[in-house]
């Protein structure tokens, strides 16, 4: 199951263009959140984000221990912005040494981060919408739900 985007609202270009994201996922088997507002790439078909961080991180903590988390995204967060994307889902740390090819990806929207990949503490953390709704501020607030395929 993914997520597929109406490509008729603009939210492709809106995606291709904003560069950062905020991210909640637990740290702890009690639900304790940790929200970040992150530089992230995307893969659109399924919907997929990817975000840089540190295997010591907070956000990485319940990660590094378990196959995935629950997790909830917002994308455009600031006033003026067409729209905003919000998205709940799954998290999971993937092993980057076996994903060159979504490193490349996260290369392209973010330019020369070889200081974010490189260092033996980074991962690659892939966020997998199951739910997800954008508002159009354009259009009144007008909400979209995104469909599932």
């Amino acid at each position: 199951m993914g997520i597929k985007l109406n490509e008729s609202a603009g939210l492709p270009e809106f995606l291709a263009k904003e560069e950062v994201a905020t991210l909640a996922v637990p740290i702890d088997d009690s639900g304790t959140l940790h929200i970040a507002t992150m530089n992230y790439a995307h893969m659109t078909d399924p919907l997929r984000f990817y975000f840089m961080t540190s295997d010591q991180s907070e956000k990485a903590r319940l990660m590094v221990v378990r196959p995935e988390v629950v997790a909830a995204c917002n994308v455009g967060t600031y006033t003026g912005t067409p729209f905003t994307l919000q998205i709940r889902g799954r998290a999971r740390i993937l092993d980057k040494t076996e994903h060159p090819e979504l490193l490349d990806v996260y290369f392209e929207k973010r330019g020369d981060t070889s200081r974010n990949i490189e260092g033996p503490h980074s991962v690659l953390v892939e966020f997998e919408p199951e739910w997800a709704r954008f508002i159009d501020f354009s259009r009144g607030w007008d909400q979209t739900m995104l469909d599932l395929v």
